[in-house]
């Protein structure tokens, strides 16, 4: 194991951890940012961890709500071992990927490897794009029917001996697949199943290398079979086709122990297939249809009412504002939106700013919790902070509180504020009460008490910092152990060195937190001068 250790690249693997951290589903914590601080004494502390007698630690989960309510479990490793892991998958996956199907077959699109090595990126970009569109080209080339359906619970499946095996039969050297489903089966806990979701390493393991033996099989039996991720079509002459294609790809999942999502497989045929592939379209020629002819201005690129909706790009139908508010005020009316369509709309209405719908955002917080991530980037674009943060607040505090994920993104709205500072923009006696109830509520989940800490370590007096640290020596969990230290950079110099030195020396990661936070604390401290 130690010469395996010196030959991987630890740096490009920091990379791309930190780079895949911003779109994590768990906030990433201020280890990440000490690490980034100190990077090259933190790879030097990473492989003196990898020594004899490494285990790496159990995963931190947590659960995202589907738009159904129901929840999908997302996972992260220790900081630690996740650079590790990314580092054993990113020297495996450059042995590999020669003898994967990849997209000049135009079978599989997405998660290719950046032809750099050295990129902080693992991916290229643009394969869901590139699916969708080599789709709708076979199908406007005249094979009018379309299989569409994915895998049921793909990465909380995927068959550990099963990988193990395709790894092998790809060419990986046996060492680096040993070290990686070495640490996937510690990570399952002994059920020899699936993959930590959210990372971009799994993306790999699972998008690319294990349907891989799906995807040639497909392409033999000669079907216009294409793939990203889970998501799988067939574009077929007829509907029998397509029924053969799904009884032969049911088979073929099943050899691997997967088996197709029933909810989500669909046979579209001619007039329903075409309003499938050009479904925002569709939509906007509803809209127009209802006598909202106004919603097609695309400003600030112009509408020519002689264009019809199809042969508008879409890129120019997201940059529309009227059309975006029209489009979420109708999904808002009906009993089931559309999730993907209000997600797609929001980022479209908060990339060209426009705080046209921040009521209608903040009333989806019930029903869609799915959507709160982008819901919070979106409500930062107001500057009425006293509205919004009294929102926040009120549904922190209401019974639909329910989801530790959807609550440590409303706290990140409340640490954060909007884009551009308001004046004013403070929390309340009251609500520093409630911010300060969840902190302290060892029943919450450990990355919204982490959240809760960070904003009354903002936002809090010196009473509140000082009741936080005094949380730190009985908390067994180091990421909150950490928020609190972060808490207390904005104690007083005296009172934040007589605590930090009474923490160093415990643990390297805590240690190494203790010099960026006081490196910052200097920092801050000299800029907050230079300014006065």
């Amino acid at each position: 194991m130690p010469g395996l250790i010196e030959e991987l690249d630890l740096e490009r693997a920091w990379k791309r951890v930190s780079r895949k951290s911003r779109s994590d589903p768990i906030i990433p914590t201020v280890e990440y940012r000490a690490f980034g601080h100190s990077m090259s004494q933190a790879l030097d502390a990473v492989r003196a961890e990898l020594g004899e007698g490494y285990q790496p630690s159990p995963l931190k989960t947590i659960d995202l709500p589907k738009p159904t309510l129901t929840l999908r479990p997302c996972a992260i490793p220790a900081l630690t071992d996740r650079v590790y892991f990314q580092a054993l998958v990113d020297a495996l996956a450059y042995e590999v990927e020669s003898k994967l199907l990849d997209e000049g077959s135009e079978v599989v699109f997405g998660f290719a490897l950046t032809p750099d090595p050295a990129d902080a990126d693992m991916f290229t970009g643009g394969g869901y794009t590139r699916f969708y569109e080599k789709v709708r080209s076979e199908f406007e080339s005249g094979h009018r029917h379309i299989l569409v359906t994915d895998v049921a619970a793909y990465y909380a499946t995927v068959d550990h001996r099963i990988l193990r095996s395709t790894l092998s039969g790809l060419g990986g050297r046996p060492e680096l697949v040993d070290e990686v489903m070495d640490m996937l089966a510690r990570w399952s806990e002994g059920t020899g199943r699936g993959l930590p979701q959210g990372l971009w390493t799994s993306d790999f393991l699972g998008a690319r290398v294990y349907l891989d033996r799906v995807d040639k099989a497909m392409s033999r039996y000669g079907y216009r079979y294409v793939r990203y991720s889970d998501d799988i079509r067939v574009v077929a002459d007829s509907e029998t086709e397509c029924r053969r294609a799904l009884r032969d790809l049911t088979i073929e999942l099943r050899r691997i122990q997967l088996f197709p999502q029933e909810a989500k497989t669909r046979v579209y045929s001619e007039e329903k297939a075409d309003r499938y592939l050009n479904y925002l379209r569709e939509r906007v020629e509803k809209l127009a249809a209802k006598g909202l002819a106004w919603a097609l201005d695309l400003a600030p690129y112009g509408y020519d009412p002689s264009e019809s909706p199809e042969e508008v790009e879409e890129e120019r139908l997201l940059s529309s504002e009227p059309l975006l508010v029209a489009l979420v005020e109708e999904e808002l009316s009906k009993d089931q939106a559309d999730t993907m369509l209000l997600r797609r709309c929001l980022g479209a209405l908060r990339k060209i700013k426009s705080e046209a719908v921040i009521d209608q955002a903040m009333a989806l917080l019930v029903p869609l919790p799915c959507l709160t991530d982008v819901i919070v980037r979106y409500l930062r674009l107001s500057k009425d902070w006293e509205r919004v943060k009294g929102a926040v607040i009120g549904f922190l505090s209401g019974p639909y509180n329910i989801y530790p994920w959807q609550e440590m993104w409303l706290l990140e709205y409340i640490r954060r504020g909007p884009y551009e500072p308001a004046d004013g923009a403070t929390l309340t006696e009251e609500d520093l009460r409630l911010v300060d109830d969840i902190a302290f509520d060892r029943n919450r989940h450990w990355a919204c008490r982490v959240a809760a800490i960070d904003v009354i370590g903002k936002q809090g007096d010196d009473d509140y910092r000082f009741r936080i640290r005094d949380l730190y020596n009985d908390e067994a969990n180091l990421d909150i152990r950490h928020a609190i230290l972060e808490a207390c950079v904005h104690l007083s110099k005296a009172d934040r060195n007589r605590f930090f030195q009474a923490c160093e020396g415990e643990d390297p990661r805590t240690d190494r937190v203790l010099r960026y936070l006081r490196e910052r604390a200097v920092g801050e401290q000299a800029q907050a001068g230079a300014s006065s």
